[in-house]
């Protein structure tokens, strides 16, 4: 009875054990291609001249155009990375200092921050 108790138990468990790692990897590589997207596409708003030129300057509408474009670029970048559950403290921490830098904190979020990467340096996930 034992025998077979283990043996169900450990068929149970098998897949789990093997599909977790590789779920965590593929949830890793996706965060990390999700953000970078989102910094690239900040990147590229900060560095175009819209909102630096006066009115009556030649390129001032079609760089206004582009300018609502790259902002709109970033915040769906920035959503998709809001919504991405995370699968680990270090992702969490990397999401909520993200949140900080675009919505602003306060102590309270910092204090969190820092449990959290407290958390992440232990190890625990």
């Amino acid at each position: 009875m034992t025998d077979r108790r283990t043996f169900l138990t450990a068929a149970l468990i098998t897949p789990v054990a093997i599909a977790a790692p590789a779920i965590a990897q593929g949830q890793q590589s996706g965060w990390r291609q999700i953000v970078a997207e989102y910094q690239a596409s900040r990147r590229a708003y900060e560095a175009h001249p819209c909102g630096t030129t006066l009115d009556d300057h030649p390129m001032h509408e079609k760089w206004e155009a582009e300018g609502e474009m790259l902002l709109e670029m970033s915040d769906r970048a920035l959503d998709r990375v809001m919504e991405f559950p995370v699968a680990d403290n270090a992702m969490l921490l990397e999401k909520m200092q993200i949140a900080v830098k675009e919505f602003g904190g306060d102590n309270f979020m910092n204090i969190i921050m820092d449990d959290t990467a407290r958390l992440a340096l232990m190890g625990r996930a």
